[in-house]
C-alpha cells in the first residue's frame, strides 16, 4: 500500500487513530479525557474547570492550551495552576464575553505537511508538540500564546512520521513515542533541550519495515512509560528517570500489523490497548511485566475495529467503533470484554472522544454524520446531531471537555469546530476555517481555559476560547 494510505490508517480515526487516522482522550493518546473511576458529576466539573489543575494526573490523553490577546486566565485557573507550581500571568479582565465560543488561528506561519502528531502538557503548563515530519518540537505557552520551536535540524533527522503521541513523565520530561523513529524522543521543558534516548534499530538494519511500531502510550503506577505495540511485536518500556529503554512481551504477542491503537491506564493500574486489527484487548501489568490477551473479538469482521478509547467514571474503558459495528466495553475490575449497543454500519465512523459532565461518553464523528453517545450507567448507546453535520470524510479527531461544560472536537478535514453540549443534547458548528485536509492533530486544554490545536498540515495553532 502507499505511504499515504498507511499513514491515513494510522492517523485516521485519531489514527485515521489519527492517533493511524487518530486518538487522544483526556487519556491517552488519541484526544481523550480520562477520569478516575469513582469520579462524580461535581468531580468531573471540577476537573473541567481546572481546580487543582494537574495535566499528568487528570488526563490520559489530553489537552493543554495557551492564549494571546483574545483571552486570559481566570482567577480560579491561575490559582490552581500556581498551586501546582505553574507560572501563569493573570489578567483579571475577561476577554470572551460574547456568550459563544470563539475559534481562530494564530502564531507564526509554519508551512509543511504532517508536522506534528500529538503533544503533551508539561509541568510548566506549556504544550509540547511531537514531531512527525518536522525536525523540531513546537512549544505553546498558555496565558501568553507564545509559539516557538525547540531543538535543531540535526538531532531528529529527516525521517517521516518519527513520533506519534507525547506523554508527561514523573521526571518532568516529555517523551515522544516512536512510530517510524528508532529511538524515544525526550523533551526537557526546564532547559528546552530536545534529544533522543534508547536504540531501537532492527538487528537486520531493514528500515523499510520499521513503520508505525508503537501507537501511543500510558504511564504505569511505577512511573514508567509503556508504549502500545501497533506493528511492533513487543511492549515498549521507558524509565524516565534512568532513561533506560527496553522491550518485553514478545512471547505473548500475536502476529499482525496495526494491532492496537492507544493505551489507557485503568483503575487497577494495568494498561489496556484498544484493538484495531487485533482480536483481543491488550493488558499490560507494569508490576510483573505480564502481557495478557483479554476477550475474544474474532467475530468482529475485517480490521480497523476501534479507534481509541476513554476511561469513564464507572471505571470501565469504552472503545469507539471505526469499522466495528458496536461499542467496545472493557471492565477493568473483572476483565470482562464485550460489545454493547446497536449495530452501526460504515467505515471510520468515530475517532476519539471525551467524557461529559453528565458522565456519558461522546464519540467524535470521523466519516459518520452523528455524534456517538454512550450512557455508561445503563449501557445504552445512541447518537445525536443527525442532519446537522457536513457530509465529508475525516471530519474531526478527538474531543476536549471545556470549562463551559461543552465538548469541542478538533477539526481534521472539517471547516469548523464541533461543539457538543451534553446538558441540552445540542450539536453545533463553531467558527469558519479552511477545508484543507488533516489540519490539526489533537486538542489540549490549558490552565487559561483555552483549547489549543497542534498543527499537522495547518500553518498555525488552532485556538478555541469557550464563553
Amino acid at each position: 500500500e502507499s505511504a499515504t494510505t498507511a499513514r491515513q490508517r494510522h492517523t485516521r480515526g485519531l489514527d485515521r487513530d489519527r492517533s493511524g487516522r487518530r486518538c487522544m482522550p483526556i487519556v491517552a493518546l488519541s484526544g481523550f479525557a480520562v477520569y478516575p473511576a469513582a469520579a462524580s458529576r461535581s468531580r468531573l466539573r471540577t476537573m473541567a474547570r481546572g481546580k487543582n489543575f494537574n495535566p499528568a494526573r487528570e488526563t490520559a490523553a489530553a489537552a493543554a492550551a495557551p492564549s494571546p490577546s483574545s483571552a486570559k486566565p481566570g482567577k480560579a485557573a491561575v490559582a490552581a495552576a500556581a498551586a501546582d507550581g505553574i507560572d501563569v500571568a493573570f489578567d483579571p479582565k475577561p476577554r470572551n464575553t460574547t456568550g459563544e465560543a470563539i475559534v481562530d488561528t494564530y502564531g507564526p506561519s509554519i508551512p509543511g505537511e504532517h508536522k506534528w502528531l500529538g503533544a503533551a502538557v508539561a509541568d510548566d503548563g506549556n504544550i509540547y508538540g511531537v514531531p512527525s515530519h518536522n525536525r523540531r518540537v513546537v512549544r505553546v505557552v498558555p496565558g501568553t500564546g507564545e509559539v516557538t520551536e525547540l531543538g535543531d535540524d540535526d538531532t531528529l533527522g529527516d525521517r517521516k512520521y518519527k513520533f506519534l503521541r507525547g506523554i508527561r513523565t514523573k521526571a518532568g520530561t516529555i517523551l515522544g513515542i516512536p512510530a517510524w523513529a528508532t529511538s524515544v524522543l525526550e523533551i526537557t521543558p526546564a532547559t528546552g533541550e530536545v534529544t533522543t534516548i534508547g536504540d531501537l534499530r532492527p538487528p537486520d538494519g531493514n528500515m523499510k519495515k520499521w513503520k508505525w511500531m508503537w501507537h501511543g502510550a500510558a504511564a504505569g503506577l511505577d512511573g514508567n512509560i509503556y508504549g502500545i505495540p501497533s506493528n511492533a511485536n513487543e511492549v515498549l518500556k521507558v524509565d524516565p528517570v534512568t532513561r533506560e529503554v527496553t522491550r518485553f512481551g514478545a512471547e505473548s504477542m500475536p502476529p499482525g500489523q496495526n494491532k492496537w491503537y492507544g493505551g489507557i491506564r485503568g483503575p487497577d493500574g494495568a494498561i489496556y490497548g484498544i484493538p484495531y486489527t487485533a482480536n483481543h484487548v491488550l493488558k499490560i501489568v507494569p508490576e510483573t511485566q505480564e502481557v495478557i490477551m483479554l476477550g475474544d473479538l474474532s467475530d468482529v469482521s475485517g480490521g480497523w475495529k476501534w479507534h481509541g478509547g476513554v476511561l469513564a467514571p464507572d471505571g470501565c474503558i469504552y472503545g469507539f467503533p471505526s469499522h466495528a459495528e458496536r461499542v467496545l466495553k472493557i471492565n477493568c475490575a473483572t476483565g470482562e470484554v464485550k460489545q454493547i449497543g446497536p449495530r452501526f454500519k460504515g467505515r471510520y465512523k468515530w475517532g476519539g472522544g471525551a467524557v461529559g459532565l453528565d458522565g456519558n461518553v461522546y464519540g467524535m464523528p470521523s466519516d459518520t454524520n452523528t455524534v456517538l453517545r454512550i450512557r455508561c450507567a445503563t449501557e445504552e448507546v445512541d447518537t445525536i446531531g443527525k442532519g446537522l453535520l457536513p457530509n465529508i470524510k475525516n471530519k474531526w479527531q478527538g474531543g476536549v471537555l471545556a470549562p463551559d461544560g461543552a465538548i469541542y472536537a478538533i477539526p481534521s478535514d472539517a471547516a469548523s469546530v464541533l461543539k457538543i453540549v451534553p446538558e441540552t443534547e445540542t450539536v453545533s458548528l463553531v467558527g469558519q476555517l479552511s477545508d484543507d485536509p488533516d489540519k490539526w492533530q489533537g486538542g489540549f486544554l490549558g490552565a487559561d481555559g483555552i483549547i489549543y490545536g497542534i498543527p499537522e498540515n495547518a500553518d498555525k495553532i488552532l485556538r478555541i476560547i469557550p464563553p
